[in-house]
């Protein structure tokens, strides 16, 4: 909500100011120019995107995201004491692996899914600090960026990558664990309290 009313306060700041100015001409060339990079980055970005995605399907089909995942788990273990049962953990697990790969957007699905599953607050505040700064061991979608703006070597920025998404992920997976210490296994997550009381409330209703 928050977010909509800054844009909504962004775009209505840039109509008054351009018809004060006298350049509506220009912002209206504007909007238009803008729309349309959009749709073409879009389209671009598309092919790179379902390349890899399929690239990940096919690691699947081949068991080697399955092998990925089992070498994950006890790092996982020790990242999230109390995550739950093993179908959490194997959702944990494949949300990593695709962010390793630079799938942001199949991460999402097993992300979500992980979420809904973890009984740990802590644990799943791990995840989302794991999510938000992961290790890419291929930037896909950065890649699909430069190629698409006429980049000859989209690929190039692979050892900043790996050094800059390896420092961050150390400081954030450090910072969670000092800060936020670390709960008793078992323990039940906000939401999931919060649903809880809603199935009390319409049970008892």
């Amino acid at each position: 909500m928050s977010l909509n009313i800054i844009w909504l306060l962004l775009l209505s700041s840039s109509f008054i100011v351009s018809f004060f100015t006298g350049r509506s001409e220009l912002l209206a060339s504007a909007l238009l120019e803008g729309a349309q990079s959009a749709v073409t980055l879009c389209l671009a970005m598309a092919g790179a995107i379902c390349l890899w995605s399929g690239l990940l399907r096919l690691l699947r089909d081949c068991g080697i995201a399955q092998r990925l995942e089992r070498l994950l788990r006890p790092a996982i273990s020790f990242l999230m004491p109390g995550l739950g049962g093993e179908e959490a953990r194997s959702a944990v697990a494949a949300n990593i692996t695709a962010n390793l790969l630079g799938l942001g957007n199949a991460a999402t699905p097993a992300g979500v899914k992980a979420a809904s599953l973890i009984t740990s607050s802590s644990a799943l505040g791990m995840l989302v600090v794991i999510n938000s700064s992961s290790l890419q061991l291929i930037p896909s979608t950065v890649a699909a960026l430069r190629a698409s703006m006429g980049s000859p070597q989209p690929f190039d920025i692979l050892p900043a990558v790996w050094l800059t998404s390896a420092c961050s992920l150390s400081a954030a997976v450090l910072s969670a664990r000092l800060l936020g210490g670390r709960e008793k296994a078992g323990g039940r997550s906000p939401a999931a309290k919060r649903g809880d009381a809603r199935r009390d409330r319409v049970h008892y209703n």
